[in-house]
């Protein structure tokens, strides 16, 4: 996958997350506290971060792999 498809699927879940949807047992919410608990605040850049390297697991890609 290129790093644009990568950016594509990600812009998705964001999207999706924003609208308030629960992907494969996450939401928003559970990325938040995951944050805090780890870094004690949250970050535009933690989401970005977090979205991307937990993107199998957020499509249900991981399941295939």
């Amino acid at each position: 996958m290129t790093e644009l498809e990568k950016y594509k699927k990600a812009f998705s879940v964001a999207c999706e997350l924003l609208n308030g949807d629960c992907l494969f047992g996450i939401d928003a919410e559970t990325i938040s506290k995951e944050m805090v608990e780890k870094n004690g605040i949250v970050s535009c850049f933690q989401y970005e971060e977090y979205i991307l390297s937990n993107l199998e697991k957020l499509t249900g890609e991981e399941e295939y792999n």
